[in-house]
């Protein structure tokens, strides 16, 4: 506990989707606690000063006209240790 938990994906889309994090399904916004740094290339997640509230399913969603997609990150926080399941997840979403 105490740690930072950053979680980022890589992300490009014509046109450029939009992002939006969640976590177990509830819309994460940005606040003192927690940044989102959303790029052309990329979305990146942190979480200052993770306690056992922070644990849980992380998913990240991209869309725009053409589609969307989606990458989910298991976070369980046990103790003074951290551990991120991820599944790795480049999306591309191209307008055709």
């Amino acid at each position: 506990m105490g740690q930072s938990i950053t979680l980022q994906v890589n992300i490009s889309g014509i046109p450029n989707p939009s992002v939006q994090w969640s976590l177990n399904e509830a819309v994460i916004e940005k606040s003192p606690k927690i940044s989102i740094e959303t790029t052309d290339v990329f979305s990146m997640l942190t979480v200052k000063n993770a306690t056992l509230e922070d644990t849980g399913v992380y998913s990240v969603t991209a869309e725009n006209v053409v589609g969307k997609a989606q990458a989910e990150f298991d976070v369980a926080i046990r103790g003074k240790s951290l551990n991120t399941l991820q599944s790795s997840k480049e999306f591309k979403i191209i307008f055709t």
